[in-house]
């Protein structure tokens, strides 16, 4: 850029306009007036254009000269691109104030904006207003503003099958302006109207700005099936056009077929059922049908018979149905299988066939009676019968299989219905009939084939019997009976089981004869018996010995014409009754306890006993504890004898058992009652002789002790109530610790008082068993003349516990006892780490009686202490007691 000699450098940055404005070349500009002088001039102009990621910009610099002497003031700067005679806005500003005759270097800085097109373009600056005079033109390398590049992010969209009729998932295009211009309004179409757009690039007037992007929006619609493909196109005014691949797919609906679409079932005979035939159904269109659904109209001898479609079929999947026919008369039948689903539509299935008439076995004619026939006669002509059979259907049956049932009486003899029976054919079979027993007998004929059915007669004739004898009952057991008497009668009936009468004429005996202990007392079976006809035979149990009997009636009408009965009995014992044991001894038994001993009573007969059985003893002391009542055959009783002596030495007696018929039995009873151990004393009082307190010694007595019973004693225990003033001495005792039966023993009790006064204590021996012998002790302690008394303990050195210094020990207590007969003033006098701690003697201590002092051991140093203690009265002519005194301080 070109700077004057004397001008100042002023530079200056126009901001760009955003939106440009076209303004014609010959537009003045508004606030400058048309006839304005012309003072100032633009000269010079050089332009250079460069880009960046915000879009192009010109640097523009230029030369305004102030053509007057004077100083003129700024003015406005209109800067201008033009190419092609139309001019587009780049700014505007204003010079600075240019003194008289001089001139100024400005430089200007401009973005070009939205309006402003691809294209090579010159720089106009002008002052004031654009006209001849007062605008300067670039004059060399013109300003290049560089096309918009527009690119999308996808060359191509495409989407998944869709069925006809629905919308695809909408897919997005980004637009991306990556020129360094303006893309001006932009256009935006599909070529096809499958595909549907919308987009928020149409709306901006003046495009993408360089960098700017936009989206489209675009979805498919399929109108038919198959692939459809398309252009999604972008272009404008200054932009290369832009285009993007569309591609979609329609399916077809779901469409279900069913093949085969007619079909022709075999025939088939009523109420068989024939082939299953089954048919396929397929989805045919492009999307999954629904569930289908499979019935039948029409005829009801169609059914299905199995039902694979039971769930969606996807497009070109298939699934089968299985169909029957099972005509249940003979003619044509019709029906139609239909499947449907949602989707899917409906498909149908014409279903035909014929019923005809199955195969059908019968008997043709000949009935079943045959004529009576002798049981095991071996039969005649007249014993055989030929029985036609007939297959009455439309079809061959298969190959016939006769059977009779029962076997017993019927065979066959002749079977010409061996193989299969064309339509109308007809077979015949020969039974004959061999009675196996007599009467009426049946049996079934039957002709049975597959197909065919079955065919069959009743077949019936009459067996005649022979002369046959039986007995009822077989067998008898006679009631129990009493030897030499006899029972009630029996009766049996002999029947002739057959159709003819007996050879001969029945007779009646008994096997052992003579020597039988049974009787036939009466009988109508003497004559000949005709057929099923009865006669009867009275026989009576006669026993001449006790013990099972037993025999057999036989009946005889001929040799092969007999029959027999058992007969069987008991002959009874009369009831006979023991004792067990026949005999008892007892043990010996304290009088006034009891002792028992069971007898066990039996009947050993085969009768009861004729009433109650009676007990009762010869001596009171036995008792019978129980009861019998009758006794049954072969039964017992159990009873017990109690023995409860009145008295000492030996007893006996006897258990009588008896009945109302003069039975009796009796065991001896024996036994020894003894006396319990008693203990006695000789004496039961004892009286002392009166001894002076503390003065005179004890006093001695000598007792004997008896055990006056007849057994030991128990183990002997001494004992008295009192024993501060008497005493039981065990070294004078001559007793063992158990005194035997009938035997005595001597032990000494003494007295010697503590107390004044009239002294007792109870003297107990005891013994279990023996009891308790006691006796009554007493005595008199006279009081000494005057004051006196004694300390208990004696010793004269009371030792103490070792003590923790400050602390008492333990007390140690001394009785003090007057004797005398007169009070004593005591005086107590203690030395040394020794209290009394505790004192219930009253002063003066009274005359005979007793009293207490509690010592206690409290040190006040450790280690060894001693001590004294002295009691003594005043005057001290009643007595003077000292102990020494001992213990250690811890």
């Amino acid at each position: 850029m070109r700077r004057g000699a004397t001008s100042s450098l002023i530079v200056f940055m126009l901001v760009a306009l955003v939106v440009g404005v076209f303004a014609p070349a010959s537009s003045a500009q508004p606030g400058s007036p048309a006839d304005a002088p012309v003072v100032l001039r633009a000269k010079d102009v050089v332009a250079r254009a460069h880009t960046d990621g915000a879009g192009t910009s010109v640097d523009v610099s230029f030369t305004v000269a102030n053509r007057t002497a004077r100083r003129q003031a700024g003015e406005k700067v209109l800067l201008f691109l033009y190419a092609g005679g139309e001019t587009r806005s780049l700014g505007t500003g204003r010079t600075p104030s240019v003194p008289g005759g001089a001139s100024r270097d400005i430089e200007v800085s401009a973005k070009v904006g939205p309006r402003v097109l691809a294209g090579r373009y010159a720089v106009m600056v002008c002052l004031i207003r654009k006209e001849p005079g007062r605008c300067a033109s670039t004059s060399g390398k013109p300003v290049r503003v560089r096309r918009p590049v527009l690119v999308a992010d996808q060359a191509s969209v495409s989407w998944d099958p869709v069925g006809v009729g629905r919308s695809t998932a909408a897919r997005t295009v980004r637009l991306t302006n990556t020129g360094r211009s303006w893309t001006g309004r932009l256009r935006i179409g599909v070529d096809a109207p499958v595909f549907s757009r919308s987009s928020d690039c149409s709306g901006l007037r003046y495009g993408l700005a360089p960098g700017a992007g936009c989206t489209v929006t675009v979805a498919a619609t399929p109108a038919v099936a198959g692939p459809v493909a398309g252009t999604l196109q972008v272009g404008g005014r200054s932009v290369e056009p832009l285009s993007i691949g569309l591609r979609a797919s329609g399916l077809a609906p779901a469409a279900l077929t069913v093949s085969p679409s007619t079909r022709q079932f075999e025939q088939t005979p009523r109420g068989v059922a024939g082939d299953p035939v089954m048919f396929t159904v397929t989805n045919s269109g492009g999307q999954p049908s629904g569930v289908p659904a499979v019935d039948l109209g029409g005829s009801t001898d169609f059914a299905i018979t199995a039902n694979g479609c039971t769930a969606a079929l996807p497009a070109g999947g298939s699934c089968q149905v299985e169909a029957g026919f099972r005509p249940g008369s003979v003619g044509d039948r019709e029906a139609t299988l239909r499947v449907a689903a949602i989707p899917g539509g409906t498909t149908t299935a014409r279903l035909t066939g014929t019923g005809i008439a199955p195969a059908q076995l019968i008997l043709s004619g000949t009935q079943g009676a045959f004529q009576p026939q002798i049981v095991g006669g071996g039969g005649g002509f007249d014993s055989m019968v030929t029985f036609s059979f007939q297959n009455t259907g439309a079809v061959v049956t298969g190959r016939p299989e006769v059977t009779i049932a029962p076997t017993d009486d019927f065979k066959v003899i002749r079977d010409d219905c061996e193989v299969e029976l064309a339509p109308g054919g007809v077979c015949a079979v020969e039974v004959q009939f061999l009675p196996s027993a007599g009467g009426r007998r049946t049996a079934t004929l039957q002709v049975a084939a597959t197909p065919g059915g079955t065919a069959s007669v009743e077949l019936a004739g009459t067996g005649l019997a022979v002369a046959s004898l039986s007995i009822t009952p077989q067998s008898f057991d006679f009631p129990e009976t009493v030897a030499n008497n006899v029972s009630a009668p029996q009766r049996f009936t002999v029947t002739n089981d057959g159709d003819l009468e007996t050879d001969a004429a029945v007779t009646v005996a008994l096997e052992d004869g003579a020597a039988s202990h049974f009787d036939v007392v009466d009988t109508t079976c003497t004559a000949v018996l005709v057929g099923h006809a009865t006669c009867t035979v009275d026989v009576v149990f006669s026993p001449q010995a006790s013990g099972p009997k037993s025999d057999r009636l036989l009946v005889t009408a001929a040799a092969d014409e007999a029959t027999s009965a058992r007969l069987t009995g008991v002959a009874a014992r009369p009831a006979i009754l023991t004792i067990s044991p026949p005999s008892a001894t007892f043990n010996d038994t304290l009088i006034g306890e009891h002792a028992s001993i069971p007898f066990g009573i039996s009947n050993t007969g085969d009768r009861p006993t004729d009433g109650p059985v009676s007990l009762s003893t010869t001596n009171a002391d036995f008792a019978v504890v129980g009861f019998c009542g009758v006794l049954a055959p072969r039964a017992s009783c159990t009873v017990n004898v109690v023995f409860s002596p009145s008295g000492s030495g030996p007893v006996s007696g006897r258990l009588d058992v008896a009945t109302n018929a003069g039975l009796a039995v009796s065991a001896d009873l024996n036994g020894v009652g003894v006396k319990p151990a008693t203990l006695e004393l000789d004496q039961t009082e004892v009286n002392f002789e009166a001894q002076r307190l503390y003065l005179d010694g004890e006093a001695k007595r000598t007792l004997k002790l008896t055990n006056t019973g007849d057994e030991s004693s128990g183990v002997l225990d001494f004992s008295l109530t009192n024993t501060t003033d008497f005493t039981y001495w065990a070294e004078d005792n001559t007793c063992p610790a158990v005194l035997a039966a009938h035997s005595s023993c001597t032990f000494r009790v003494t007295f010697f008082p503590a107390f004044g006064g009239l002294r007792t204590s109870r003297l107990n021996v005891t013994g279990e068993p023996g009891g308790v012998a006691s006796a009554t002790l007493q005595g008199t302690a006279l009081l000494t003349p005057g004051s006196s008394f004694v300390v208990k303990p004696a010793s004269a050195t009371l030792r103490f516990a070792d003590t923790a210094v400050n602390h008492e020990s333990a007390t140690t207590t001394l009785t003090v006892v007057s004797y005398g007969d007169q009070p004593i003033p005591l005086v107590v006098d203690i030395t040394g780490d020794w209290v009394i701690s505790s004192r219930d003697c009253p002063d003066p201590v009274p005359a005979g009686t007793t009293c207490t002092l509690g010592i206690a051991f409290k040190p006040t140093s450790p280690g060894p202490q001693t001590g004294r203690i002295d009691l003594f009265q005043i005057p001290s002519s009643g007595g003077y007691v000292s102990n020494q005194l001992r213990g250690t301080g811890l």
